[in-house]
């Protein structure tokens, strides 16, 4: 074997017992992933998933952006001042004092480098809301002695009675078994329907569970029929009020007897005209 062949051979093996030179490392992703959020009446929740490089030794942690309209696809240099003057290392964060009524956008950066000079890294999804009203009251069904409905944007009781019929958003009555159900007050069977055709409320049921973590719906899948029967307590529903809002339903209790029976719930009502967050 000559001297050029047995470098070559040497070479080989050497490849094969040390193995290729070995391709680069992918970098580590910088975005945090899965921006997650729970509205309340003057702040909002967040929680989102670590990004891959939070464990670097030179990770500062998270920077948190929110504006009126949405970032996506601005420049980093274009962003606004972040909400969190100091990074924040947990996977969490309360941003409050925000107004009802107004539009938030929301999305959360890592920060690398130091407190002096830091760069940022790639965005998390972007999510978006706006802070609701709560409130909790009783309903008594239609055909007990003071059959009782519900005005959302005043947040008050109303009895079931015509006068109302212009305030009037939701009442409860029942469903073709009996069973109490929320249902929309043009469909109320009185002598005068006149009163009422124009009070139409569309319904449907999202589920069960921690109803804060409902926080958006699809303005779709209305029950067709106008009403939503009601079970067990914990049942969360939507309604889209004659006035074009979203609120957020839970039924947090019922007693009594046919035909005095009474619901109560708790509600998340959205005072953003045609807006399905909350």
């Amino acid at each position: 074997m000559n001297y050029k062949a047995f470098l070559l051979a040497l070479l080989l093996g050497m490849l094969i017992l040390f193995g290729c030179s070995e391709e680069a490392e992918e970098p580590l992703d910088t975005n945090p992933r899965n921006l997650d959020y729970i509205t309340y009446d003057d702040s909002v929740g967040l929680s989102w998933d670590h990004c891959e490089a939070y464990s670097e030794s030179d990770f500062l942690g998270y920077f948190v952006f929110m504006a009126n309209v949405s970032l996506l696809g601005y420049a980093v240099d274009t962003l606004p001042e972040p909400y969190n003057s100091d990074p924040v290392t947990a996977s969490e964060i309360r941003v409050d004092s925000l107004e009802q009524g107004t539009k938030y956008y929301f999305h959360i950066r890592s920060a690398f480098g130091t407190y002096d000079a830091y760069t940022l890294g790639d965005p998390s999804n972007e999510v978006q809301t706006s802070p609701i009203v709560f409130g909790m009251d009783t309903l008594y069904e239609f055909d007990s002695p003071d059959p009782s409905a519900y005005y959302f944007e005043g947040q008050h009781r109303l009895s079931m009675n015509h006068i109302y019929s212009d305030s009037i958003d939701l009442f409860l009555g029942t469903d073709g078994s009996g069973n109490l159900a929320f249902k929309s007050p043009h469909i109320v069977d009185t002598d005068h329907p006149e009163y009422w055709e124009e009070r139409i409320t569309q319904i449907k049921k999202l589920g069960s569970g921690n109803w804060l973590e409902y926080n958006q719906t699809l303005d779709s899948g209305w029950n067709a029929n106008y009403f939503e029967t009601i079970g067990l307590s914990g049942e969360v529903f939507v309604v889209k009020t004659p006035n074009n809002h979203f609120v957020k339903v839970v039924i947090s209790g019922s007693s009594g007897t046919t035909p005095n029976r009474m619901v109560e719930f708790r509600f998340a009502f959205q005072p953003r005209v045609g807006y399905n967050h909350f």
